[in-house]
């Protein structure tokens, strides 16, 4: 009898011995399981990080990063209130640019703004992942962003794209987490779901200051919205009301910008100096985005890898949860869609720089359909691969990124011009990149006089790029008071080239990776001479 009493209590401690046991086990492997996937998150943004610091400063600035770093030189109130109201995007960008002049104004520090942004991008859609589908959609999502070729391009350029991306990430992460708790979200604002209506708000506040084109994201989340609460069997007006309140909200905060921009659409049609995209260069865009754009080598193959895996991550978010397709696919398809439908139907502003807010949600529904591979070391492999072949695609840019060389333009001529000669542009903005290598101060005698052939014609400033009729005699007059005149432009226009060939001698030629274009022209009767 003592030992089946001994051997029943021996038995008893044995299974608390063994709960206790697996208790610990499990306490154990989800700690370690939760620091495994923040170390995974860890190296993800440590690759970003390489991969946009990489020769950040090598490249001379091009000539959008110029006009950039001009804004940048004006006070925060010439940006919102005078001079800065004329440039064709608000003026948000060039605020935080301004503060972070402090930094230095080298060619690293100023992208490197645009450069923290895209890596808080690409943590952004970390949490946008897990909140549609866990911290294995969040992590291959934030991988797969993390490596992209297009977005470590524009994280590379000292311009508004990467904040631009950042707001939209933003704002999809609060909608989705709003259609997803329908409980919460269908009543009035309460303590629960205010944190996301705010984000949401300030996310679209935060697109619409950063670039134009951030008016796409409470377009296209509010038909995403109609549909879902269309669909939803239990409808309340709440959410309706919610909504019209908050999206209030993000366009009267808008105001203060709007009247500009229809100005500029409607009084300055000579601003959005775009052409129609043609078919080439449609499909061109979309698979720099959507695709491979920088590996030519087995195209189509790689573009058609990257849009099968897209569908089936479509398919299985369809399966699993419809409201999750409707945000992320809804999307990565609409961005296109309604960039093509505003250049048909307002202005021309297809481009590939401005479909970069469509690449994240690709990126998710990628990720999303390698993780319906279900077996996990399948799930690793192909995720390694896809990761490797955007790499490649990333050295390839590395290798064949051409911004033009506007520093080895203005340092020749800074070499070898006199202070009586006379520098004048092709276009008013060329002379943006030229003076930030050739940095002569304004009336200093020891350096040439410098004049844009657009003020010297008359231009008003209304006509920005579209020039009309040229009147030569305008330059003519030049050649009576300078000895010898130096023409710059960006690319050969032969236009403007004609105009100044007409009335003087071209004596030296030079070109700088074919694009910032150097001409040094003395009067016809003139003897030639070396520069």
């Amino acid at each position: 009898m003592d030992d089946q009493i001994a051997t029943h209590h021996n038995g008893r401690s044995s299974q608390r011995d063994a709960v206790g046991f697996n208790w610990w086990r499990r306490i154990l492997a989800g700690y370690f399981r939760g620091r495994f996937r923040g170390w995974l998150l860890l190296m993800i943004l440590t690759l970003a990080c390489y991969l946009r610091v990489y020769n950040l400063g090598i490249e001379p600035l091009w000539y959008d990063e110029g006009a950039s770093w001009r804004f940048s030189q004006m006070s925060h109130g010439e940006l919102w209130f005078g001079k800065g109201r004329a440039e064709t995007n608000p003026p948000l960008y060039y605020s935080m640019q301004r503060i972070w002049r402090v930094f230095g104004e080298s060619e690293f520090a100023l992208r490197s703004p645009a450069m923290l942004m895209g890596l808080l991008g690409v943590g952004l859609i970390y949490g946008l992942g897990r909140e549609l589908g866990g911290r294995q959609l969040g992590l291959a999502s934030a991988l797969l962003l993390a490596t992209c070729s297009v977005h470590v391009e524009y994280s590379q350029e000292a311009r508004a794209y990467t904040g631009l991306t950042a707001a939209v990430i933003g704002g999809l992460w609060a909608l989705a987490w709003l259609l997803q708790r329908p409980r919460i979200s269908n009543r009035f604002v309460n303590r629960r779901s205010a944190p996301a209506w705010i984000s949401y708000t300030v996310s679209i506040i935060f697109a619409l200051y950063m670039h134009n084109t951030g008016c796409l994201l409470p377009m296209l989340a509010t038909v995403g919205v109609i549909i879902w609460w269309l669909c939803t069997p239990h409808r309340r007006f709440a959410f309706i009301g919610n909504w019209a309140i908050f999206n209030t909200a993000a366009l009267i905060a808008w105001m203060f910008w709007l009247p500009t921009l229809l100005h500029q659409t409607h009084d300055m049609p000579g601003v959005w100096w775009m052409p129609l995209v043609s078919d080439a260069q449609l499909l061109r865009d979309l698979r720099y985005i959507f695709g491979q754009g920088w590996i030519s080598t087995y195209q189509p193959w790689i573009d058609l890898t990257f849009l099968g895996f897209a569908l089936l991550g479509a398919a299985a978010l369809m399966r699993r949860r419809p409201v999750r397709l409707l945000v992320v696919g809804g999307f990565a398809l609409g961005v296109p869609v309604a960039l093509m439908l505003l250049s048909l139907i307002v202005m021309p502003i297809f481009a590939t720089r401005v479909l970069l807010i469509a690449a994240p949600a690709w990126m998710l529904l990628i990720a999303a359909g390698v993780l319906a591979l279900r077996r996990p070391w399948l799930i690793a492999a192909v995720l390694v691969v896809l990761a490797l072949v955007q790499v490649r695609a990333v050295t390839v840019y590395y290798a064949y990124k051409n911004k033009g060389d506007w520093k080895s333009a203005a340092m020749y001529v800074r070499q070898h011009a006199q202070p009586s000669d006379l520098i004048l542009f092709g276009d008013d903005d060329f002379d943006v990149c030229f003076d930030y290598y050739f940095r002569a101060e304004p009336g200093d005698p020891s350096q040439p006089d410098r004049l844009a052939i657009r003020s010297l014609l008359g231009y008003k400033p209304e006509a920005y790029v579209v020039l009309p009729g040229i009147q030569p005699d305008a330059v003519a007059d030049l050649f009576q008071h300078y000895p010898r005149i130096w023409l710059i432009n960006w690319y050969p226009r032969p236009g403007i080239y004609n105009v100044v060939a007409q009335h003087g001698r071209q004596i030296e030629e030079k070109r700088f990776r074919l694009q910032s274009c150097v001409y040094l022209f003395v009067p016809r009767d003139q003897e030639p001479a070396n520069p």
